[in-house]
């Protein structure tokens, strides 16, 4: 079981990257919404295991590793993506490759600056405070790139 929450904490072993691990994850993550999406029960049920699972595997990889939010921990960043596309696809039903590309570049800014809310969760224990601030910031970087979406329609322009 040990190497199940291994896999799942670090994102399919992604976590291990010598190079922005957490840059990498949203990375893949977003190819990964983006092939999954078309199948909207797998994208949902695989959303769900990283949302839940990912929690526990973050968890139990803090307390194998003895440090708080390790940089190897990417789950996070993964369901963050996720959350972030499914946001905006909630309020926009076009412009597919607009929600894959603002999602990958409005979480990982969200995730960088950690604003209030974001930063005070990120304090929480365990892998819930591994896990919430990065939700939270998926929810900020969908909602803000709806609202830039649809301020760009309500200038006239299309996307």
């Amino acid at each position: 079981m040990k190497i199940v929450w291994k896999i799942i904490a670090t994102g399919f072993f992604i976590g291990f990257s010598p190079v922005a691990p957490g840059t990498v994850a949203s990375i893949l993550a977003s190819f990964f919404v983006f092939f999954l999406w078309q199948y909207r029960l797998i994208f949902f049920v695989t959303f769900s295991i990283f949302l839940l699972f990912g929690t526990f595997a973050a968890d139990w990889m803090e307390k194998q590793l003895h440090k708080k939010d390790p940089s190897c921990v990417v789950v996070d960043e993964i369901t963050g993506i996720f959350v972030t596309f499914t946001v905006m696809s909630f309020f926009i039903k076009s412009s597919f490759w607009y929600r894959i590309i603002s999602s990958f570049l409005l979480f990982r800014l969200f995730d960088i600056i950690k604003i209030w809310p974001i930063n005070i969760l990120q304090r929480l224990k365990g892998g819930l405070g591994i896990m919430a601030d990065d939700f939270v910031a998926g929810i900020f970087a969908g909602l803000t790139g709806t609202f830039f979406y649809y301020m760009v329609r309500l200038c006239g322009l299309s996307m």
